[in-house]
């Protein structure tokens, strides 16, 4: 049986709207400076986003969710992870 890596939670928040939240296994972060991954535990952090890239996210159930980022911030944290979008489109 194969083991489920741990999980933390994620909220993709935009200031229109809270476009997802929920749990993860990994992100791919557009950071300003380079694509950066998030699994849990990760140390804390704040980096700005980069326009017009995308953020994906791996479920536990190893499905897939893609957001295309306008900027903003990620706040990762040991337990989480927060994108504070200017913009973001869903796919």
């Amino acid at each position: 049986m194969a083991e489920l890596s741990p999980s933390f939670s994620f909220q993709v928040l935009t200031p229109a709207q809270q476009m997802a939240a929920g749990e993860a296994t990994y992100a791919q972060i557009p950071g300003a400076s380079g694509s950066f991954g998030v699994l849990a535990g990760h140390a804390p952090l704040v980096s700005l986003l980069a326009h017009n890239k995308p953020l994906i996210l791996t479920l536990p159930d190893g499905s897939t969710q893609t957001f295309r980022v306008q900027g903003g911030v990620a706040e990762v944290t040991p337990g989480g992870l927060t994108i504070l979008a200017e913009a973001a489109t869903q796919g």
